[in-house]
């Protein structure tokens, strides 16, 4: 009965210190924000993402992403080979999109202070663009004309990428490259505190 309530007596002294010492979980919740940019750099914009930790703080995590991307009207140069050499695309295009997806994270170091991790995903992704323009020959001159117009898109995305959590503290910080087949992301994040 003594070394019951001897043990009792220690765990009770004892207890706050080493709770206190424990790390602090990070939030499931996370935001991340940055810029945007089609493959071939025609259109610059912004992307926005929240995210959901399924699996966290193991080598292998599990997150589900929603977010989307927004590119204002932009004037579009670009070189076309469809009416000769030095022949270029001028017009302007914009872009927007919202996404749901499944994203997988591996890293060698879940846990520690800095930990680079490879992902990859997929996303239904629903995309908005519009634009116009010409193509011109080689001289200048106008080869062909491109009227405006408008489409929607449905589609599913497979992304790649990189990134690298930072742990400050109680503050999880990452920074994120990732690319699909229309856009590429670099974005920096953290884990919301509620």
């Amino acid at each position: 009965m003594r070394s019951t309530v001897w043990w009792f007596m220690v765990t009770i002294v004892l207890s706050p210190p080493l709770v206190a010492q424990e790390p602090t979980k990070a939030s499931r919740f996370g935001l991340a924000v940055g810029p945007t940019w089609s493959r071939y750099g025609h259109l610059t914009g912004l992307h926005l993402r929240g995210e959901y930790y399924v699996i966290r703080d193991r080598w292998l995590g599990l997150r589900v992403d929603a977010g989307g991307r927004w590119t204002p009207t932009q004037t579009v140069s670009s070189p076309s080979g469809i009416y000769g050499d030095s022949s270029r695309y001028e017009g302007t295009g914009q872009t927007a999109d919202v996404h749901l997806g499944l994203t997988a994270t591996l890293t060698p170091w879940p846990r520690g202070s800095l930990s680079p991790y490879l992902l990859t995903g997929v996303a239904a992704v629903q995309r908005w663009s519009s634009g116009g323009g010409s193509y011109t020959n080689p001289d200048g001159s106008v080869a062909q004309r491109v009227p405006e117009r408008a489409v929607t898109r449905g589609s599913f995305a497979f992304s790649t990428g990189l990134g690298l959590r930072v742990r400050f503290g109680g503050r999880l910080v990452q920074l994120e490259f990732r690319r699909d087949a229309w856009m590429r992301d670099l974005t920096l994040g953290s884990a919301l505190r509620f």
